[in-house]
This record gives C-alpha cells, structure tokens and sequence, in this order.
C-alpha cells in the first residue's frame, strides 16, 4: 500500500479542508506569478477557496493501517 500526499487548508473562521495534493500544486492553483494570492474564487474538489481566507497549509503523507481481525483473541 502505497501513502497519499495531502494537504490540509485552514480558513480565517476556523473551517479546516483536506485535499489529496501536494503543497507545490495548491500554491500553482492559488498564486500569481509573483506569489501573491489571486482575487478570485477557486474550486479544489467540491469546494470553493477564496485565497484571502486562507491561514496555513500544511502538507502531511496519509499513510494506509492495516487492521488486524481480533476475532477469537480474549
């Protein structure tokens, strides 16, 4: 099993988004070619982002658990 690249953005009123996605390609989505947030709206999955909202992004890797059966053990 193989670990997911995500990112998770979190707004000025304390909303919190989970997005499969590395820190690189939100930046791309979000910013001019200065780096300054753009002034408009952006879809990202099912979900509207206004950059200006926007606090922090950190990046994180979901890696997969395994689940063991207790099935039988006392």
């Amino acid at each position: 099993m193989e670990s997911k690249t995500m990112i998770r953005v979190n707004l000025v009123d304390g909303n919190k988004h989970v997005f499969e996605m590395t820190l690189e390609q939100f930046e791309g989505k979000v910013t001019d070619t200065d780096k300054s947030f753009r002034k408009k709206l952006y879809r990202i999955e099912d979900v509207l982002i206004n950059p200006e909202h926007v606090t922090s992004v950190v990046q994180f890797e979901k890696k997969p658990v395994k689940v063991r059966s207790t099935r039988g053990r006392y």
